[in-house]
């Protein structure tokens, strides 16, 4: 079974007014079953307008506005490998959308035309989830891509090949986790491949770091302002350490037994917790390594486990059972939910709208935005 990971932000109301169960408020159908998606792109500054973007079986990429109306349907020649993210390419303030698919990088506008130099083909046809790095505005401005032929190819946001970077040191061609975060103001990029943690630099010289341990999953993740940067990585036995990117130290926190995956939320001003999944059973440990809950689920196959920078809350989805589940980081079910939606979903912040809405999509490529307001 396959695990999507996808991030958002879901902000708590920290008032003491009763959260409204969750609505639905529309479906639609795409043409075929859900490839990847559905992906909320904000075409706005204060989030105030929107797209819901999506690619069905078939590699049509679906721009869908909050309403349910499909607005736009491009056709690609095959799947799109990671997040959709927005990007102001040419600085004015307008959002276009970049992603990547399997031989190319993409850049389109709001009505799905191609823009700039996009889409600029590949050296190898990608290997792994595209990293996006973004500069201290909150706008994308070098993008990260493992390669089948065993390099991270860099590029700036308007499709040129970054010119610092070096792709003559081969990393592997296993690639399965790639993430970019900052250290001494620099760029710096995590990734597994063969179960190795590797460091590269922003110049894509690789990073000495003395570790025999074997790694399956890894998160970077940001905490209060009193912490640096630091990656959460999980081993072939269980085990959950922290890499602290400042003092380059990794530590071993706990061992949670049968572990299949892992995912990190910052907190914003609350403390960062670690979401673990194992054999029927979801484990929330905070970064000293002190378990805060265990949570029984059916099943780990088929879950997608999320985790969101600035959040308090994290989502599952249960593909049996075809369900989404939002708990806050105490592990309790916020009210109204579970709803229908299992392979993918994400969190649509509304200033124009009178709720904010989480928007889930089923295997068979229904989506439906259901409403979440207080």
């Amino acid at each position: 079974s396959k695990v999507y990971e996808m991030n958002f932000d879901f902000q708590l109301n920290r008032s003491k007014k009763q959260i409204k169960p969750a609505v639905l408020s529309w479906a639609t159908v795409l043409d075929t079953a859900i490839e990847s998606g559905p992906f909320i792109i904000y075409t706005a500054m204060e989030h105030r307008d929107a797209l819901i973007t999506a690619q069905d079986a078939k590699h049509q990429l679906y721009l869908m506005l909050p309403s349910g109306t499909i607005r736009v349907k491009k056709p690609l020649p095959d799947a799109i490998y990671g997040k959709i993210t927005a990007v102001d390419l040419f600085g004015n303030n307008t959002t276009q959308l970049m992603f990547a698919t399997q031989k190319q990088l993409w850049t389109i506008d709001q009505d799905g035309n191609n823009t700039g130099l996009f889409p600029v083909t590949l050296p190898a046809n990608v290997a792994g989830e595209v990293s996006y790095h973004f500069d201290e505005s909150g706008s994308v401005d070098k993008i990260y891509i493992p390669c089948t032929n065993g390099f991270i190819y860099a590029f700036e946001k308007d499709g040129r090949p970054c010119e610092k970077w070096q792709q003559k040191i081969r990393v592997d061609s296993t690639l399965s986790t790639i993430q970019s975060f900052d250290w001494n103001n620099e760029c710096k990029l995590a990734a597994i491949a063969k179960s190795k943690l590797i460091l590269v630099n922003e110049s894509g010289k690789q990073i000495a770091f003395p570790s025999n341990e074997k790694f399956m999953d890894g998160s970077v993740f940001k905490g209060d302002s009193s912490m640096a940067t630091s990656i959460a990585l999980l081993n072939t036995e269980g085990d959950l350490f922290l890499l602290d990117t400042k003092k380059m130290t990794l530590a071993k926190k706990c061992h949670i037994p049968d572990s299949k995956h892992l995912a990190t939320s910052s907190g914003g001003s609350m403390n960062p917790t670690i979401i673990v999944s194992s054999e029927k059973q979801l484990t929330i440990i905070d970064t000293s390594g002190t378990i805060i809950n265990n949570i029984k689920i059916p099943s780990s196959e088929g879950v997608l486990l999320q985790a969101g920078s600035n959040t308090i809350h994290w989502s599952i989805a249960d593909a049996k059972s075809n369900q989404l589940f939002l708990y806050n980081n105490q592990g309790k079910l916020i009210p109204g939910f579970p709803v229908k939606g299992s392979a993918g979903f994400d969190y649509l912040e509304s200033v124009n709208y009178s709720s904010n809405a989480i928007v889930t999509v089923s295997p068979d490529g229904k989506i439906s935005l259901y409403t979440t307001g207080e």
